[in-house]
């Protein structure tokens, strides 16, 4: 699969008589739509991949995500959602 998604040939992956990823049966364009998902997870930085055990759960995947968000937030001196405004001066110029 990471030969073929490198060299943007997933093609050569479908049995001979599928032309193209419309074609293919769901389960197996799903296969396929999954492995590039999970090879696509090595492009992050090893404290950023989520782990394997979580993989099939799209639950703790979306707060996986949403605590990478957060953690890059705050390291570019951001902040979460849940505290916009951080000091006094900049509450004094929100009217509502």
């Amino acid at each position: 699969m990471r030969l073929a998604r490198d060299f943007g040939t997933i093609d050569r992956l479908f049995p001979p008589e599928f032309r193209d990823l419309n074609d293919l049966p769901y389960a197996l364009a799903d296969m396929l739509h999954q492995a590039l998902t999970y090879l696509g997870f090595e492009e992050f930085d090893a404290d950023e991949q989520p782990p394997r055990r979580i993989w099939e759960d799209p639950r703790k995947m979306r707060e996986w995500f949403k605590e990478i968000r957060r953690k890059r937030k705050r390291e570019v001196g951001g902040s979460d959602e849940s505290d916009m405004v951080q000091n006094d001066a900049a509450k004094a110029l929100i009217v509502g």
